[in-house]
């Protein structure tokens, strides 16, 4: 559902395994709290979402559907074997408030969003994307 929040776990705050198909992760505060600006990286220091499967939808359209993904010890969003996979509307590196830069990862393995081995994808809303990449360790790797 949305309007959770999903911080503070072992390896991934969120994982979708390579069995998944058609989920839709919208909504979520991924790797703050609920004041959107205290962060809970991951225990193990991996990724806030970590994306397998196929035909997913991360954020959305509206801002309601927006996901918050910051914070994490390495990869904020990491899109890794996934097909037909939709992101839009997220702020990555950014705080709940849109403003306060957060950032994910402190090690030069990085990003705030990573895609890569045979994903396809569609990003859209760049100007999302676009604000993060000039910061320190929140940029996008292909």
């Amino acid at each position: 559902g949305m309007g959770n929040v999903i911080a503070g776990n072992g390896a991934e705050n969120v994982w979708l395994n390579v069995q998944t198909r058609g989920w839709t992760v919208a909504g979520n505060w991924i790797g703050v709290a609920s004041d959107g600006l205290t962060t809970y990286p991951t225990v193990f220091g991996y990724s806030g979402l970590l994306v397998h499967g196929s035909d997913h939808i991360i954020g959305g359209t509206t801002s309601t559907a927006r996901n918050v993904i910051s914070g994490a010890s390495q990869t904020g969003l990491y899109i890794y074997y996934a097909t037909n996979t939709t992101v839009q509307g997220n702020w990555v590196g950014l705080g709940g408030n849109g403003t306060t830069y957060i950032g994910n990862g402190t090690n030069g393995n990085a990003h705030g969003i990573r895609i890569s081995l045979g994903s396809t994808r569609t990003l859209s809303h760049p100007a999302f994307c676009f604000r993060q990449i000039s910061r320190k360790y929140n940029w996008i790797l292909f």
